[in-house]
């Protein structure tokens, strides 16, 4: 009885000796598999973020500059006129190509006199327009 007890006791101790090894190697395992995963995520690319182009970082960096003193107004009168611009530089380009669509569908056809003053009114539109944008551009 005493020997099988003892077998008992040292399957036991072998089994706590064991189980420990185990919670260690488990421990080791699981700051192993963080750290993996730490490093993944820093080498995943992200798809829903898309990378900001070095314009847009700047802008970004501005838009958290002006909210952190307060300078909102500022901000807002900047933005209004970047938008200004591009919205003038949209419509210009637009006038230019219904002016290039009108040339092209109309070649080679006899047009009234009404409408070869409206093709020269909108072409001196579309030069003075350009040769304003130019100059503000040039001034700025």
């Amino acid at each position: 009885m005493q020997l099988w007890n003892s077998s008992v006791e040292m399957n036991n101790k072998e089994c706590l000796d064991q189980e420990d090894n185990d919670k260690s190697e488990s421990e080791e395992e699981i700051l192993q598999d963080q750290k993996e995963r730490e490093r993944d995520v820093v080498r995943t690319r992200k798809l829903a973020e898309p990378k900001l182009s070095r314009k847009d970082e700047e802008e970004a960096f501005r838009k958290s500059n002006a909210v952190g003193r307060d300078d909102i107004r500022t901000f807002r009168e900047v933005s209004r006129r970047q938008y200004s611009k591009k919205r003038d530089e949209k419509i210009l380009e637009e006038l230019r190509d219904k002016i290039e669509d009108e040339q092209y569908l109309f070649e080679g056809m006899k047009l009234t006199e009404a409408e070869i003053r409206e093709q020269r009114h909108k072409q001196k539109i579309y030069e003075l327009v350009k040769k304003k944008s130019e100059n503000t551009d040039g001034r700025v």
